[in-house]
């Protein structure tokens, strides 16, 4: 791999673990949130946000999940 490539790899790594930790901010919000929902007994929206961690969660380990293969493919046996 010569710079060029190798600075392209970086910088997509840092793209693509700069998206990780806002799916995973956004996913910590809906949790902070489905807990205020469950305090005031609004069950309908705590369930909702709950969801909503979850989608939050699952995108996550797509980026995580990509991350990994990237890696695979580059390094060396």
């Amino acid at each position: 791999m010569d710079n060029s490539e190798r600075s392209e790899a970086i910088s997509s790594a840092i793209a693509r673990y700069e998206a990780l930790i806002a799916e995973l901010d956004s996913a910590m919000a809906h949790a902070r949130t489905t807990i205020g929902h469950f305090q005031t007994g609004e069950l309908a929206r705590a369930g909702a946000h709950g969801l909503a961690v979850e989608g939050h969660m699952a995108t996550a380990r797509k980026l995580l999940d990509a991350a990994a293969m990237d890696w695979a493919e580059h390094s060396q046996a």
